[in-house]
């Protein structure tokens, strides 16, 4: 049943090769891995690079079924952290999700037990959203591209929503809020998506011990309590150790219908929303 739900399925939030970091496939074998499953779409991630050539050499290749999007982490050295010119080189390359920080966000350090005074944030001293990022939410506009919140932390990612919102911006994904990094209670969710009309994504990764080892019963329970119309399925897999992104996915999808989840639901959160934001 879980494999047939999967046959038309996105899974936006992917790691591969070629990348500064070890991964499990490279894109071409991902692609041609997602395409045994008749996966439509998936966006690969890196933390370090742009991933636009990624993606237009390996659909040049017409491999399988299964297209490869890209994306930009707004990071130190090579993705400008907040330079607009890269992020609309990125854009016009065809990069279709726009991550705020994640490795060199403030938060992510300060969580992981590094100095944050070397990080990233998004707002200013009095928690307004600085002006750089608010060019990149109007180059977001521009391209009808996500906006995808990255490893800031709670504040800001609120400080975020409310501005991209009010800017008119439709795609906002809120990343991975079940996360150890980012740790938003369901009460702020709830909030957020009441609030700002936007998408969490929760990851497969979360449950396996790299990415926190989160009980699916307490990640089920929180999908139920947003509801499947404001949630995508993602893995953020693609780890040397952890099983490769479809079994991965399979696995994850497989557990929260044990817990709850209709199919009905999962073909939302793996299909029909994350269509909406990424099919133009």
């Amino acid at each position: 049943m879980i494999e047939d739900l999967m046959r038309g399925s996105f899974d936006l939030h992917v790691h591969a090769g070629p990348d500064i970091r070890l991964r499990k496939y490279n894109v071409v074998e991902l692609v041609r891995e997602e395409s045994k499953y008749d996966v439509r779409g998936i966006v690969v991630k890196s933390h370090h690079v742009p991933t636009y050539i990624h993606a237009k050499i390996v659909n040049d290749l017409e491999l399988g079924g299964t297209i490869l999007y890209s994306g930009v982490s707004l990071n130190y050295p090579v993705c400008g952290y907040f330079n607009e010119e890269v992020v609309e080189i990125s854009l016009k390359m065809g990069a279709r999700v726009i991550w705020m920080p994640t490795i060199s966000a403030a938060h992510h350090l300060k969580v992981h037990g590094e100095d944050p005074s070397k990080g990233i944030t998004v707002t200013d001293m009095e928690g307004k959203v600085i002006p750089e990022v608010k060019r990149i939410i109007k180059l977001a506009i521009d391209y009808d591209a996500i906006l995808a919140t990255g490893h800031i932390s709670p504040p800001e990612i609120k400080a975020l929503l409310r501005e991209a919102s009010s800017s008119g911006l439709k795609k906002i994904v809120v990343t991975h809020p079940e996360s150890p990094i980012t740790n938003i209670s369901i009460e702020n969710q709830k909030d957020f998506v009441t609030e700002f009309n936007v998408y969490m994504e929760y990851c497969a990764l979360s449950i396996y011990p790299l990415g926190g080892n989160l009980g699916i019963k307490a990640i089920a329970s929180q999908i139920k309590a947003l509801g499947s119309k404001h949630v995508i399925i993602s893995t953020d897999l693609g780890q040397p150790e952890s099983l490769p992104p479809t079994e991965g996915m399979k696995e994850f999808l497989r557990r929260l219908h044990e817990h709850g989840l209709s199919g009905d639901d999962i073909l939302r959160m793996i299909r029909e929303n994350p269509s909406r934001l990424i099919e133009k």
